[in-house]
């Protein structure tokens, strides 16, 4: 399945159409950023972040033997950090309000 711009696009308005949502950033296996509404160092650092994030996460699901990851939830004070597993090892992460 290949991810193309037109699909991110419409996966990104998902989320943005939420007024809760801080931004939204799509991230490649590596890190990179392939997508985002979060501008400068803070969409970086958290491209940077993501992949591990739902590496991280994925892994405990399955060496725990919980089935596959359906997202990854953070709640902070200020908002919660939601990070989703997306196709060839891409990933998405939500900044919610």
């Amino acid at each position: 399945m290949r991810l193309d711009e037109r699909r991110i696009g419409e996966i990104v308005s998902r989320y943005v159409s939420n007024g809760n949502v801080e931004g939204v950033v799509v991230v490649s296996p590596d890190g990179f950023p392939v997508y985002s509404t979060v501008n400068g160092e803070k969409g970086e650092r958290a491209a940077a972040m993501a992949a591990s994030f739902v590496s991280l996460a994925k892994r405990v699901a399955t060496d725990l033997k919980e089935g596959e990851l359906k997202r990854v939830v953070v709640e902070t004070d200020r908002g919660r950090v939601v990070g989703v597993p997306l196709v060839k090892g891409l990933s998405l992460l939500v900044l919610v309000k």
